[in-house]
């Protein structure tokens, strides 16, 4: 019993250690920096969304960012139908995983995310606005890091949006 709890103080200190080592290596990077001004996301999930998208150059749009995440639902064509399935399984799952728990928060403390999501939830389900606000979030990443600019939520231009103060990103809501 004694050793297991030792083992348990132990991994517990190395969680601990390797948290700061985190906090230190995104409070020193611009681009992390500016990933922290993003609603939902903290020191753990900017750091996982730098690790993961490395030079943002890579990506010559946000749709192919998009694609990497998996954040874009599968999609089945037959002649002239189409049909929309589940978020692709080929993708990387932790930048996908990371998006969506940046949106199950970001939904809460952001206005504009909020009115998004449950403009969706009430049509196609909370699973769904969730995924929705993850692609969204994405996209913001996208233009943050490309454009280095900070996430603004609040007045912009007269009205209260909940918009990125880019205009370029504003205008893919």
């Amino acid at each position: 019993m004694h050793t297991h709890l030792c083992l348990i103080d132990t991994t517990n200190k190395l969680i601990g250690e390797a948290e700061v080592d985190i906090r230190k290596v995104v409070k020193e990077s611009p681009d992390g920096k500016r990933l922290l001004s993003l609603p939902g996301v903290g020191f753990i999930l900017a750091y996982l969304i730098l690790v993961e998208i490395g030079d943002i150059s890579r990506f010559s749009s946000y749709k192919k960012l998009c694609s990497y995440a998996g954040l874009v639902p599968s999609v089945y064509q037959s002649g002239a139908k189409s049909y929309h399935g589940h978020l692709s399984k080929k993708a990387n799952r932790y930048l996908q995983w990371g998006m969506i728990e940046a949106a199950q928060k970001a939904k809460v403390i952001d206005p504009f995310l909020r009115r998004k999501a449950e403009r969706i939830e009430r049509k196609k389900g909370a699973s769904v606005a969730t995924a929705a606000v993850a692609h969204h979030l994405l996209i913001i990443v996208y233009h943050l890091l490309k454009e280095q600019r900070e996430y603004y939520y609040g007045k912009l231009r007269g009205n209260l949006s909940g918009r990125p103060a880019s205009t370029l990103v504003a205008r893919f809501v």
